[in-house]
């Protein structure tokens, strides 16, 4: 994994503090929210049918995102980009608290999903990708055929 590197102005930092941030309880998601990664959430429900996958992300389009599958990986992928213009800060800028970069996550299927039937939606900023399972193999009842009798 590689992660980013943190350039500021600030060199003050102690290794105290360094692990502090590391062990909040916002963890390395809200440590790293304002500098320059972006963590993206997913809820993954597993249902009879299928698996559903519900990844918030805001602020980008279906075009800034990525879906893949190789072997049993699901990988959803992307970047927000910055709004602002490439000149560096504007005049008016104070405080910059929304994130932007590139995030991935990636999920382990179970065996036994239909990678062909995948299906994914982009609306309000949701991204919902639908993994369809295979039916279960159903148990059969075998009959017993009927043999030569014994002899009594």
């Amino acid at each position: 994994m590689n992660l980013p590197v943190r350039r500021s102005a600030r060199r003050d930092l102690s290794l105290g503090d360094i692990f502090d941030r590391f062990f909040s309880p916002e963890g390395w998601t809200g440590a790293l929210a304002n500098e320059g990664a972006l963590f993206c959430p997913v809820d993954v429900v597993e249902g009879d049918k299928e698996l559903r996958f519900s990844a918030e992300l805001p602020g980008m389009s279906r075009d800034d995102i990525t879906i893949s599958l190789e072997g049993n990986t699901l990988s959803i992928s992307g970047e927000k980009k910055s709004e602002q213009s490439t000149g560096g800060e504007s005049e008016g800028d104070r405080m910059i608290e929304r994130s932007y970069g590139r995030f991935s996550r990636s999920f382990s299927l179970p065996s036994g999903v239909k990678a062909d039937e995948i299906h994914a939606d982009f609306k309000d900023g949701i991204l919902s990708v639908t993994v369809p399972k295979k039916p279960e193999a159903q148990p059969q009842r075998i009959q017993i055929a009927a043999g030569p009798q014994p002899k009594s």
